[in-house]
């Protein structure tokens, strides 16, 4: 596992934790809920930095496999040349399907950690992260689909 992959979902596990402490102490009655709140969604927003930098880094490599197969073309058949070449190009659909899943959930998380207000002075609209939202959970039905389909045809 790569390094900002792995802090990607470190930094995530860390907000599902103390967003787990918020709802604790928010049913328990503590005042300061909305603090805890606050910190999760600050730090689920860095891991979604971290797994986007992740992600570049992946298309960035698959740029690279693609320069690396021009570089191959005389000593492959027509075939083998076809399955890498749509092998890069299924890698680069879920690299850009995981993006549009990240971007859906970074408004969300901005507008509970309030950067928006703090830098443009502005709030972000709820329908607008409502949207993004469901682009967001759009995206990831669409991600264990297709790892459901896969397992299914490989046995």
């Amino acid at each position: 596992m790569k390094l900002f992959e792995l802090l990607g979902k470190i930094f995530t596990s860390q907000f599902y934790l103390l967003d787990n402490i918020t709802i604790i102490s928010m049913k328990m009655g503590f005042k300061y809920y909305k603090a805890v709140r606050r910190v999760s969604h600050v730090i689920l927003f860095i891991g979604i930095v971290f797994c986007t930098i992740s992600l570049f880094i992946e298309l960035r490599e698959s740029f690279s496999q693609e320069a690396d197969l021009k570089g191959e073309l005389e000593n492959m058949t027509p075939t083998e040349l076809l399955h890498k070449i749509s092998a890069i190009d299924d890698k680069r659909r879920v690299i850009g399907v995981r993006l549009l899943k990240i971007f859906g959930d970074l408004f969300p998380t901005l507008a509970r950690t309030n950067l928006p207000e703090i830098i443009v002075r502005t709030k972000i609209n709820k329908g607008t992260v409502g949207f993004f939202g469901v682009i967001s959970a759009l995206t990831q039905i669409y991600l264990k689909n297709r790892e459901y389909n896969l397992k299914k045809l490989t046995g």
